[in-house]
Parts: C-alpha cells; structure tokens; sequence
C-alpha cells in the first residue's frame, strides 16, 4: 500500500512541475496518472485556505515517482558559488555607492 503525502495548497503548483521534471521521458504513464491526481488535488485547493493540508495516497505505480518529486520540491537551492561582476564600468561606480 502506498504511503500517504501530505502539501500544503499553495505547494500543488511546485509538486506539479517537480513530478514532470523527476519523470522519465521513456515512462510517461505514471506522470500521467499522478497528474491527474494533482488536477483533482488543485480543485479541492481552489476553495481551501493556501495554508491548508491535502493528503493523499499516489495511484499505484506512482509512489517512487511521487516521492522523488516531494524530495526535488522540499530540496533547499544550492546558493550562488560567486558573486556576479558589474558588466559596466557604470555599475562598478553605483555598486561601489
């Protein structure tokens, strides 16, 4: 049996892209079905405070890809290595004020 997920409303957009980004182009069909669940999930948000909790269990076959999906959209950004230079001489004067 699958292990329930629980996201906040206003998270349903990020979980949506980061399934499509963790799917693999040669295995669509498991994106597809989480998909539909999401669409279902996004129309029981729309009249749900953005802060409010949905849970629900991924279709079978799904729960890995759900997963990876859950970890890629609660993973912290990687912060910038380096410090972006100016491009212009102009820049350099009003970055230095």
């Amino acid at each position: 049996m699958a292990r329930r997920i629980t996201l906040r409303a206003d998270e349903l957009a990020g979980f949506r892209a980061a399934v499509i980004a963790c799917s693999p182009a040669d295995d669509r069909e498991p994106c597809e079905r989480l998909l539909g669940q999401i669409a279902s999930l996004e129309s029981q948000a729309s009249m749900a405070s953005p802060d409010s909790e949905l849970t629900f269990a991924p279709p079978a076959g799904t729960e890995a890809l759900a997963r990876r999906a859950l970890e890629n959209l609660r993973a912290k950004p990687l912060r910038r290595r380096f410090k972006r230079e100016p491009a212009s001489s102009t820049e350099r004067r009003r970055a230095r004020l």
